[in-house]
């Protein structure tokens, strides 16, 4: 990777992360989703269908505590995320449907609910962006934090109650190197105040 920016804490996990997913295309197809609720923002309308390979289908499918990272062809960390179930369930495979009629495309796009419509800036500023998405599962996650000397990190974690992986996508949601160009909005101070 290229990047110069990078938090020390990031580099050492993304060295011990698992690539899981590469974003290395895309088809232009306007879709949308069906969600119980009409107003649900993950409907859409999209305009994107993503080319992607699964790097490892393991990973995708484990369960657990779990941070991931995505990165861009040019080394930028752009999301930092964090969930307690399948990788696949995160980033999922979501059937399409028409955005005029609403009958099913017969076909599906991977999706992913806060991050796919930065995804769509990116591609519509160049279509050939190129995006990997990589994972660290607990115990490895505490213990790179533990080697990278984030003892209070861990201890927060247990103290509040949160998942090690919740106060480590806080921690550099926060960081000066990421924040400002990280997709990440409900951690990100930076994102607050651009009003992304």
């Amino acid at each position: 990777m290229t990047t110069t920016t990078f938090h020390p804490l990031a580099r050492r996990l993304l060295d011990a992360a698992t690539p899981f997913l590469r974003i290395h295309g895309v088809t232009r197809c306007d879709w949308k989703r069906k969600m119980k609720k009409p107003t649900d923002p993950r409907i859409g309308p999209w305009r994107y269908s993503a080319k992607y390979d699964v790097i490892d289908d393991a990973a995708w499918n484990t369960r657990g505590e779990v941070l991931y990272l995505v990165t861009s062809a040019a080394g930028e960390l752009k999301l930092v995320g964090e969930s307690t179930n399948r990788l696949k369930d995160r980033w999922r495979k979501a059937p399409m449907y028409s955005v005029s009629s609403g009958e099913p495309l017969n076909d599906w796009s991977l999706f992913h609910s806060s991050a796919w419509k930065h995804i769509e800036k990116g591609l519509d500023q160049s279509p050939s962006v190129a995006f990997t998405v990589s994972a660290i599962f607990q115990p490895r996650l505490s213990e790179v934090c533990a080697q990278a000397g984030l003892q209070r990190t861990l201890e927060r974690a247990q103290a509040h109650g949160k998942s090690v992986a919740y106060e480590v996508e806080t921690f550099l949601c926060e960081a000066p190197e990421h924040g400002p160009t990280l997709w990440n909005v409900n951690k990100n101070p930076w994102a607050r105040r651009a009003g992304r």
